[in-house]
């Protein structure tokens, strides 16, 4: 009783679970929320609404470990290893290699996503995740009217841009609360696919008449938001991870009750919703049209869309890049230069129509982390993600880590076409499956047959 070790873990435990803890999980919610309502710098201001809650919480990290020095074991953990071997040779290669490249302004976006993913990687272990998941579909609601607005006012429904940043997509597509249809759909992929998991994978025995409504509602709502967006790798990312899932569903013999109810509410959403869109969407049928056309004639299709044919000229440019510079890359931030003085050339030899915009980036993430970092920085950025991705899908269906270990595989497919891995909402999707998947399971006293497995490999 009177061992020290003891009393230290009692110590830490009460300290986690005490004041700083509660506090540390408020400002977990607080930065969340703020996040995906305001994800912009409000009035073109040097930081956002979220930056100071960010600093906050990681204050309270700070006092938490340094007055309880037993709290550091939670940071020995593989996840936190690769991180670090991560970060070591990001700063090698982004301040030693290519000092004389040096970008303050690359360098400070990577390094505060950095502090995200650990601020939420700890904070989330003292998240009340039953709220989690209520607010998750009250977002998703939201979202999803507010797209449904935008995309049927021809000149733009900017609630979303009322801090000072209106997105200017007009009734072309839907951003809800982001600053652009790209961002958007990918928060809606992420959130989205948590709630399709937690309804698919969940007890509803214990869950009120009420809060199933406002589940198929979150879902209907969010489904017909996120095709709105008309962002192609969000579809995409959702679609593989969804059809995987199906596919396990209806393998382990599980109810077949609540697939066709997810699926006549999704499709019914979308199909209904489309008839009252606004006439104007002028790029609804080449979104739509462009998987099965891409399916039956891949060259020509991404040679005849002005945006995939960019993307595929720009992505043999990055690979050549990367191969003549292999292991510490071009610096960070050195892409648009080189790419800007390479346009011309590559705009002659183009097949098909690319983007006139001569400073722009890969739109892919893995792709543009190599060439700016190098094939050193990025193979353990790439190992932290697979051994995150490869813990949360052992979790096994009834971890709270798996329905977000879902979204998680979403945002990766889509950060395949955009550059956000550089960005928060990468390393936030990152940090939640990070630090869930120390958590135990569930306990699965009383679920529905067949679920109490781990997820089959």
């Amino acid at each position: 009783m009177n061992d020290p070790k003891v009393q230290e873990q009692g110590r830490c435990n009460a300290r986690e679970t005490g004041v700083s803890g509660r506090l540390l999980s408020f400002a977990l919610f607080l930065y969340l929320a703020l996040y995906l309502l305001i994800p912009y710098k409000p009035w073109h201001y040097p930081i956002s609404f979220h930056t100071p809650v960010l600093g906050f919480g990681l204050l309270l990290m700070a006092i938490q470990v340094f007055t309880c020095p037993g709290l550091w074991k939670k940071y020995l953990k593989t996840d936190m290893l690769l991180f670090s071997l991560m970060f070591l040779f990001f700063m090698v290669s982004a301040l030693l290699v290519h000092s004389r490249e040096f970008s303050m302004d690359g360098l400070r976006i990577y390094l505060v996503s950095f502090l995200c993913f650990l601020f939420v990687r700890t904070a989330v272990a003292g998240l009340d995740l039953e709220s989690a998941f209520k607010w998750i579909n009250y977002y998703l609601i939201a979202a999803g009217a507010l797209i449904l607005l935008q995309i049927n006012s021809y000149r733009g429904f900017v609630v979303a841009g009322i801090f000072g940043y209106p997105c200017n997509e007009g009734a072309t597509a839907g951003w809800g609360f982001a600053n652009g249809p790209t961002l958007g759909g990918g928060i809606l992929a992420w959130l989205l696919t948590v709630s399709l998991v937690r309804y698919l994978f969940s007890v509803a025995a214990k869950k009120t008449h009420f809060a199933g409504l406002i589940h198929l509602a979150a879902i209907a709502f969010g489904a017909a938001g996120l095709f709105f967006t008309f962002n192609r790798s969000a579809w995409l990312g959702i679609s593989c991870v969804m059809l995987v899932l199906v596919y396990a569903y209806i393998s382990e013999g599980l109810p077949k009750k609540r697939l066709f109810m997810l699926v006549m509410v999704i499709v019914a959403s979308v199909l209904l919703l489309k008839v009252f869109t606004h006439p104007m969407i002028d790029n609804r049928q080449t979104k739509e049209s462009f998987f099965i056309k891409f399916l039956q004639k891949p060259a020509a299709t991404v040679t005849a869309d002005p945006s995939a044919n960019t993307r595929a000229t720009i992505w043999r440019y990055t690979l050549g890049l990367i191969n003549n510079a292999p292991a510490w890359g071009v610096g960070v931030d050195n892409f648009p230069r080189l790419y800007n003085k390479a346009y011309p050339e590559l705009l002659a030899k183009a097949n098909g129509v690319i983007d006139a915009n001569r400073n722009i980036t890969p739109h892919n993430s893995y792709l543009y982390y190599t060439a700016e970092l190098g094939g050193i920085p990025a193979f353990f950025l790439f190992l932290l993600v697979g051994w995150v991705l490869f813990k949360g899908f052992r979790s096994g269906y009834y971890c709270d880590a798996f329905p977000f270990w879902a979204g998680l595989l979403a945002v990766c497919i889509w950060a395949a076409t955009n550059d956000y891995m550089r960005e928060r909402i990468f390393w936030i999707v990152l940090g939640v499956v990070s630090g869930l998947t120390h958590l135990r399971p569930r306990n699965t006293a009383g679920k529905t047959e067949g679920l109490n497995k781990p997820m089959p490999l």
